[in-house]
């Protein structure tokens, strides 16, 4: 959230070109670990930093989705 108490909106990159997505999400919090957790169990897609799952990715528990639009920092996570 913003201090303004707004949603952030998700941002990606592709090449040079930025965008960036409303989302209406079922489940927000700002700790880290739970969200992680969250996405590990099924329950939809996080916006995660790369260090937070790289683990995950590379046991094939999760995959990334849409790489080639992935800002640097931030990797989108699904079951």
């Amino acid at each position: 959230m913003s201090t303004s108490g707004a949603l952030l909106r998700w941002q990606f990159q592709r090449g040079s070109r930025t965008s960036d997505l409303a989302i209406k999400p079922a489940f927000i919090t700002n700790d880290m670990d739970l969200l992680v957790d969250a996405a590990l169990q099924g329950s939809g897609v996080g916006y995660l930093l790369r260090e937070q799952v790289a683990e995950h990715l590379a046991g094939g528990r999760r995959v990334e989705l849409l790489p080639e639009s992935s800002s640097i920092a931030w990797k989108h996570v699904g079951a």
